[in-house]
């Protein structure tokens, strides 16, 4: 049986014009099916039909986090070497315009990604937790942030268990 081998984009959206004050996907009402069909447009801008089909065939968005602007991606290794080339040129996702996308890490397995997401996250929350105010809001981004190194817990815990 062969084997696909992967690769895991962790990528952050940024907002120029409003770095100082934090615009989270949540005020935007991004869904990951938005950020999906803008990556493809782009790489099929730049690698035309050859690189769209094989880009479509193979990613996935994962995640997407509402409080942190995450985007969690996965594609084949092959093609994602479109995607890596193309992500420079991506300047809107949905009806936002304006933005870019950071690319925060490349990982060869989920177990990696997922470790460099807790500590971007733990990072975040120190930074996100100063600038919010109100109680409520600080709870939601809270469990938002814990739900995403839950996942990486129960992800561990499916690896390990034996298969019957």
């Amino acid at each position: 049986m062969v084997r696909f081998k992967n690769r895991y984009f962790v990528l952050e959206i940024v907002h120029p014009l409003h770095a100082s004050t934090h615009r989270s996907v949540q005020e935007q009402k991004l869904t990951s099916q938005e950020v999906y069909h803008s990556l493809k447009e782009e790489v099929h801008k730049s690698h035309g039909d050859y690189g769209s089909a094989a880009f479509s065939i193979s990613c996935n968005v994962k995640y997407l986090n509402p409080y942190t602007n995450t985007i969690f991606v996965r594609i084949r290794r092959g093609p994602h070497r479109f995607l890596a080339t193309t992500l420079p040129f991506i300047k809107k996702i949905g009806k936002q315009d304006n933005i870019f996308l950071n690319t925060l890490y490349v990982g060869a397995t989920v177990r990696n990604c997922h470790k460099f997401l807790r500590n971007h996250n733990r990072q975040q929350l120190a930074v996100l937790l100063k600038k919010i105010t109100h109680p409520e809001e600080r709870k939601k981004l809270q469990t938002s942030l814990l739900r995403a190194c839950v996942l990486e817990n129960v992800e561990t815990w499916n690896t390990q268990t034996p298969m019957q």
